[in-house]
């Protein structure tokens, strides 16, 4: 039983960010080698509808600052991809092009 104590690192939490309907928490742990490993949680919704996305990234960093900003950057780069609407099937072709779309059709972040 001690050697698996011996064995768990801590994670560090770090302050949470709303965005929208997402809270946002960036997690950082020190890996075997001394470098850090990057995981962020995404949740929504409230009580029992509650989500709960866990994200952990596979490059090291030489800092905790530079995994919780690269958590954080990766959070919000899926949040943005939720947040895009799908293209409606009547818009598209049989070969799954878009044909005679307006410009400003999409909006852009």
């Amino acid at each position: 039983m001690t050697g698996f104590f011996r064995r768990h690192r801590k994670v560090f939490m770090y302050p949470s960010i709303q965005v929208g309907k997402y809270l946002v928490s960036p997690l950082v742990r020190r890996g075997h080698d001394g470098r850090y490993v990057a995981s962020v949680s995404i949740s929504s919704g409230h009580a029992s509808m509650t989500q709960d996305r866990l994200m952990r990234f596979t490059p090291l960093f030489e800092s905790a600052q530079a995994a919780i900003e690269f958590a954080k950057s990766e959070a919000l780069r899926y949040i943005r991809s939720c947040a895009q609407p799908a293209m409606p099937t009547c818009l598209r072709q049989r070969t799954g092009a878009v044909s005679h779309l307006p410009d400003t059709f999409f909006a852009t972040n």
